[in-house]
């Protein structure tokens, strides 16, 4: 094997770099030439005579020889050739050693002109600034938009006449708001009006003591209120025999073709008789899209061995609507008289249509229930 000196890399007789072949003398011929006979040509990409190893000196540039030079400069810049061998990239008698047979100097042409291309530089730059003043133009329209809106909107304020508000130090009174501080300001529904409203009523009220708490059960109705359901709060204030003022809540999903039903628990104990009772209804949501979602109690038991009755069932979806996010469920049991025995109230996910939920509930009194109790199930929507 010859190596040539300086040359980046080592070559074997066979070698082929740009059409040329390395021969056993280390020459450089081109593969028709006569002393390539015999030898396996062995192809190599012709990128590889182009890179120099980084640790071996710069080699020096080639220089221009005539044709009697006995030692012309080889593709190895430094190997030379006998006075018997033409140099493979001379072209005549001048033997212009820069010729692009040269498969070295043919290389470097290739790889310079694969470098950037000025033109598509500046179209890159062309299009960049294109790009550029069309996103400032939108900028400049939205901002110019926003500012003739609020325009607009400042005229149509000054256009409408106002009162002017209280000067400092000054009362502010409002409407529906009692001498109390303590008292819940009433607002007008925005979906239902004061003669809507008022159609809601309450039509009955029970209470009932426990040895732990006591509760408030109100019923209520709107038969004639056309509406699918409305969202209310139901705020309770009662009056004993001992002149003791007791204030309870509750939220009501009301469906106005139906009786519905309020449960609250009223804060401490008492077992005195209810004298006065005020209740005022506020309406919060309407509804007029029909809800034919419904659900029952099935397979129910009683288990009278826990700390406090439990109550155990299942909850089945019919057919059709579509299920809410979730449902309370309050159950009631009353006794021959229609008197309220035990009670209690949860809640619970809503099952998908024609699929049901387990249910358990520990009920809120202590005394003990059968299933001869007049039993009131009651669902509506969380």
């Amino acid at each position: 094997m010859v190596k040539i000196p300086e040359m980046p890399g080592s070559y074997e007789p066979g070698d082929v770099v740009n059409g040329h072949i390395l021969t056993p003398r280390g020459n450089w011929v081109p593969l028709g030439d006569p002393r390539a006979a015999g030898l396996r040509p062995r192809y190599l990409d012709q990128g590889v005579s182009t890179v120099r190893d980084p640790s071996s000196p710069a080699p020096e540039a080639p220089t221009t020889m005539s044709a009697s030079t006995s030692g012309v400069h080889s593709p190895g810049y430094g190997a030379s050739y006998g006075d018997d061998e033409p140099h493979p990239h001379s072209h005549g008698p001048t033997g212009d050693p820069s010729a692009p047979d040269n498969p070295y100097l043919r290389a470097v042409e290739t790889a310079r002109a694969s470098g950037p291309n000025p033109a598509a530089t500046r179209t890159g730059c062309i299009i960049s600034l294109v790009v550029l003043a069309v996103v400032v133009l939108v900028f400049a329209a939205v901002i110019s938009f926003i500012v003739r809106a609020a325009n607009v909107v400042q005229d149509g304020f000054e256009g409408i006449g106002s009162t002017a508000g209280p000067a400092l130090g000054e009362e502010l009174e409002l409407e529906g708001v009692e001498d109390d501080p303590f008292a819940i300001p009433s607002f007008d529904s925005p979906f239902l009006d004061d003669e809507e409203a008022a159609l809601i009523e309450v039509t009955s009220t029970d209470w009932v003591s426990f040895e732990s708490s006591t509760w408030l059960v109100a019923y209520l109705e709107a038969p004639e209120l056309d509406r699918a359901s409305v969202m209310l709060t139901v705020d309770f204030t009662a009056v004993d025999a001992e002149g003791a003022t007791h204030e309870t809540f509750d939220f009501l999903n009301l469906k106005p073709g139906q009786q519905n039903v309020a449960v609250a628990q009223v804060p401490g104990l008492f077992a005195g008789e209810i004298v006065e009772l005020e209740a005022r209804v506020t309406p919060r949501i309407a509804s007029d899209d029909p809800a034919p979602y419904a659900v029952e109690v099935a397979d129910w038991e009683l288990d009278n061995e826990t700390f406090r009755p439990t109550f155990r069932g299942t909850l089945e979806a019919g057919r059709y609507g579509q299920s809410p996010g979730s449902l309370r469920l309050t159950v009631i049991a009353r006794d021959a008289a229609g008197t309220i025995v035990n009670l209690g109230t949860t809640y619970l996910a809503a099952p998908e249509l024609e699929e049901s939920v387990p249910l358990e509930l520990q009920l809120a009194g202590e005394p003990a229930v059968d299933e001869s109790l007049d039993w009131e199930f009651w669902v509506s929507e969380g």
